[in-house]
Parts: structure tokens; sequence; C-alpha cells
């Protein structure tokens, strides 16, 4: 039993290895959307990790530029999106992107250098984008998903949970009871 320990321990680092997250390994600047934004010459070149909801895509001939609403990053560099928006920016991402894919409401986190600032047009309004030169990225698909609790009612109570007294001599047909039947809507009354 002694001897499996050491083979027991590799296996569970190999296996914790198997769970990293490749965007949190690169050392990046904590630089935000909106310093980005007011300070293009100071921040451009950093390394920023940034992600959010994707609004809308431009494939160039060389490149596509995805548009982003900035969201603050969760675990394993997932965007949030029950948190409030940072900004807007632009990913530069080389070659063809497939906007059937990279689309509302999937959302998409890159890692990637600054590379200044451009101009565009939310409505009527003029807007600065900070572009992010992309060199990893990762797009996660629709709505940011967290477990909700379950909740059950206080008042519920299974009379015979317990066992005895109250035991199956006492309800011989059916021994537990029935849940309540709601019904969000009067049943249909038949046709005569």
């Amino acid at each position: 039993m002694l001897k499996m320990i050491p083979f027991v321990l590799l296996l569970l680092f190999l296996l914790g290895g198997c769970t990293s997250d490749p965007l949190r390994e690169v050392d990046v600047s904590e630089v935000s959307i909106t310093q980005a934004t007011e300070m293009p010459d100071a921040s451009r070149g950093k390394l920023v990790r940034w992600g959010g909801t994707i609004l809308g895509i431009t494939n160039r001939e060389d490149y596509s530029l995805v548009e982003i609403l900035g969201k603050p990053l969760a675990s394993f560099s997932e965007p949030d999106d029950r948190k409030v928006s940072t900004g807007r920016f632009m990913a530069r991402i080389p070659g063809f992107v497939d906007p059937a894919e990279y689309r509302e409401p999937n959302r998409l986190t890159v890692v990637g250098s600054l590379a200044g600032v451009t101009r565009g047009k939310v409505g009527d309004y003029s807007y600065t984008y900070p572009v992010v030169e992309v060199q990893q990225r990762k797009l996660w698909a629709g709505n940011y998903q967290v477990a909700e609790p379950v909740y059950y009612s206080p008042w519920w109570y299974d009379r015979y949970y317990f066992g005895w007294p109250h035991t199956y001599w006492h309800t011989p047909y059916y021994r537990y009871p029935r849940p309540p039947i709601i019904r969000s809507s009067p049943p249909a009354a038949a046709d005569k």
C-alpha cells in the first residue's frame, strides 16, 4: 500500500496540470480599457488579458476586427456577463474569423498587445476603441452559467420519512404521500 503513494501523488500532479488555464499563464499588465482609451501612447505595446461579449465582426483581407463589450473575467478567464461593462474594445485577429461562430451572445477572451486606438460609431455616438493585437484567444459559447441553488419549501413534510411509528401497515396502498400538484393554469374543461 505504501508503495502506491508516490504513484498516486504523481497521478494527481499530472491531472492537476490538465486543468491549468493557458490564458492565465501569460504575465500581463493591469491596464484597463478606460486607461488604454485615455492614454493610448503610454499603454501601446503592453500585454493585456481582456474579455467580454461579442457585439460585431468585420472581416478584412488579412485580419478580422471583433468588437467586444468588455466584462470582468471570472474563473478560467471566462467573461462574467452578470458584471457591469468595463467599456468596448476591438480585437484584431490575424486571418479570417467566421461570423457564424463569433457572434452575440458568444463571449471571447483575448491575450495580446495594445496597438493604439481606432474610432468608430455606436449608433450616432463617436466612440474610441482600444485595439488589441491578439496572440491567444478563447471563444466561450453562450452566456455565463452559474449553478442555481435548489430551494425546497419549508412547509413540505413527509410524514413517512422517519419510519416508526408511521410504518408501512398504516398505508397499504401507497406508502409515501404524493407531492402537491401545482398548475400554472386551470385544467381545460372537457367538451360535452
